[in-house]
């Protein structure tokens, strides 16, 4: 007998999953043996955060057509605001990003548009996100990544080879 599987994704009009289309990440994904963690800046309680502290939260995909990074396909992660929420990080005022060659970006939370569809990305296609490789956190703007492949929005927040986080002031 000859099974078949189906898998059905919901698409907007050039194929690029619809804004808002975090899809929970309902089987366990592989235990990953990662070095990598996130420094904490402006927590007392937290200096650091493991690659698997990170996927202890809930985790969630996306499937990215129009990648302005050039990495078209499926990220897993955790949504930034759980992740935002579990380092005390939920109610500031302001949090900055920095990726590794100190490029950053600086989000108020309580402005941002689309911010419960943001992803903190850990990996690429199942496998943890290669530092070499745009890794090893970067941001999916689900919301708007329609717009961003299109050209009519700037990817200026889409930050990769994330290496810290920090409450600004």
């Amino acid at each position: 007998m000859l099974a078949l599987t189906l898998t059905v994704g919901l698409t907007g009009p050039l194929g690029w999953a619809r804004a808002g289309d975090l899809i929970p990440v309902t089987t366990p994904v592989a235990e990953a043996a990662v070095t990598h963690s996130l420094s904490v800046m402006g927590v007392p309680e937290r200096q650091s955060l493991s690659f698997a502290d990170i996927e202890r939260l809930p985790l969630v995909r996306y499937t990215l057509e129009a990648d302005p990074a050039g990495m078209n396909g499926t990220y897993t992660g955790v949504r930034l605001v759980d992740l935002l929420r579990d380092l005390g990080l939920g109610d500031a005022s302001r949090v900055m990003l920095r990726a590794s060659d100190n490029y950053t970006v600086m989000l108020i939370p309580a402005e941002e548009e689309g911010l419960e569809e943001v992803l903190f990305a850990t990996r690429f296609e199942g496998e943890p996100i290669a530092a070499d490789g745009r890794g090893p956190f970067r941001l999916i703007w689900a919301h708007n990544a329609e717009d961003v492949g299109e050209g009519t929005a700037s990817s200026a927040k889409w930050i990769w080879n994330i290496v810290s986080i920090r409450k600004a002031r």
